[in-house]
């Protein structure tokens, strides 16, 4: 009977990934959905381990991906979604006692990127982009 581990192990606990658990980029999946996923039902560990994660899925030959994450200011995965992207604000909704606009409850479909890109889909814009 074959296993349900993948032959895909984490690159910081070695441990093989579960598929089942959903740390597989899943087709078309953008870095920043990937992130939002991961980061929602695993938490950030503090460092660029899930962002590894995918390029090394994805997009292995992106060598700077991390460096060029730096330099926008984020200094592990879930600072990527705070200082470098940020849902966008078309997909925001309402909140019910505070008035004020919050991302949704439920998860986004991730509105897809080429292969081998560590862009965002549109669904996230870059912070530079955002008046202050």
């Amino acid at each position: 009977m074959p296993s349900a581990l993948s032959n895909v192990v984490h690159i910081v606990t070695r441990q093989p990934l579960d598929e089942r658990l959903g740390s597989a980029v899943r087709p078309g999946e953008c870095l920043a959905c990937f992130l939002h996923r991961m980061i929602g039902t695993a938490q950030c560990l503090g460092e660029f381990t899930w962002t590894e994660h995918y390029r090394h899925m994805r997009s292995p030959r992106a060598v700077a991906l991390e460096r060029r994450l730096r330099a926008a200011g984020a200094t592990c995965d879930c600072d990527v979604l705070d200082r470098v992207w940020r849902l966008n604000g078309a997909l925001l909704v309402r909140d019910a006692v505070t008035d004020g606009l919050v991302p949704p409850t439920e998860p986004v479909p991730c509105a897809a990127t080429r292969p081998r890109s560590t862009r965002p889909c549109t669904n996230w814009v870059a912070v530079r982009d955002l008046a202050p």
